[in-house]
C-alpha cells in the first residue's frame, strides 16, 4: 500500500491490479485498501473477510437492503410475475378454444354430414334415372304393340 493505493502485482508477470481513487467510499467503508487499523500486514485475511461482508451491508439505493436481500426480492418478484403471465396465457388459450368450439357447433359445416347427403342424393338421382329408363322402355314397348 503506497500513497493511499493498494497495488497487487505478481512477480514475473505483467499482470497488475490497483485499487485507487474510490469516489464512492465503498472500499474505504469495508477497509479494503488496508487491513483494519490502517497498517499493511502481509498474509492477512482481513481484506477477504471485508469483501465477504460487502453482501451484508445495507445500501441506501436498495431501500436499505443488503445485496442478498435485494437479489432474493428480485428473483421472487420475477418468479411471481412470470407465473402470473403463464396463468393468464393458459386462461386466454382455454377461452379461445372454448369460443371456437361454440362457434363451430353453431355455424360450422360438417364435411362428413355433407358427404353423406351428397351420396344419398346421388343414389336418389340414379334411382330416378333408372325409373325414367324403365318408363321410357315401357312406353316404347306399348307403342310397338299397337302397330
Amino acid at each position: 500500500v503506497q500513497d493511499g493505493r493498494m497495488e497487487v502485482q505478481v512477480e514475473g508477470r505483467a499482470a497488475r491490479f490497483v485499487l485507487a481513487d474510490d469516489t464512492s467510499g465503498v472500499l474505504e467503508a469495508v477497509d479494503l485498501f488496508t487491513p483494519k487499523g490502517g497498517l499493511h500486514a502481509p498474509a492477512n485475511n482481513l481484506n477477504a473477510l471485508a469483501m465477504r461482508d460487502v453482501s451484508r451491508l445495507s445500501i441506501e439505493d436498495l431501500d436499505d437492503s443488503t445485496l442478498t436481500e435485494a437479489y432474493t426480492s428480485l428473483v421472487g418478484t420475477v418468479g411471481i410475475d412470470s407465473r402470473s403471465v403463464q396463468l393468464d396465457y393458459d386462461f386466454s388459450r382455454a377461452l379461445v378454444t372454448e369460443m371456437e368450439a361454440r362457434r363451430d357447433s353453431v355455424s360450422g359445416v360438417s364435411l362428413d354430414e355433407e358427404m353423406a347427403n351428397l351420396i344419398k342424393f346421388q343414389h336418389s338421382y340414379a334411382a330416378a334415372a333408372k325409373l325414367m329408363k324403365v318408363a321410357d322402355e315401357l312406353f316404347v314397348t306399348l307403342l310397338q304393340t299397337k302397330q
